[in-house]
């Protein structure tokens, strides 16, 4: 078979891209809280995209205070009251 209009060949099916969602977030919680929400946002993703449960990845990166800063000051600085 000839390739389609994007140069795919039309042979192969066509798979559909998995939503991979990433969450930054500050340390510290707890994992049943994480439990709770990658199951809600995967009930939401599944009911927004119309795809099974199976192909929604989530991925959490658990960020240190020191290692996130807005303003220039870094988040355990404001946390502390320092400005900087």
């Amino acid at each position: 078979m000839s390739p389609d209009a994007a140069g795919r060949d039309q042979a192969r099916p066509r798979r559909r891209a998995m939503p991979i969602i990433h969450i930054h977030a500050f340390e510290g919680r707890t994992v049943e809280q994480k439990r709770r929400l990658v199951e809600g946002i995967t009930r939401a993703t599944v009911e927004a995209y119309a795809c099974p449960p199976e192909a929604v990845q989530i991925v959490i990166h658990d960020t240190p205070r020191t290692d996130m800063a807005v303003a220039g000051i870094l988040a355990s600085d404001q946390e502390a009251g320092r400005k900087g």
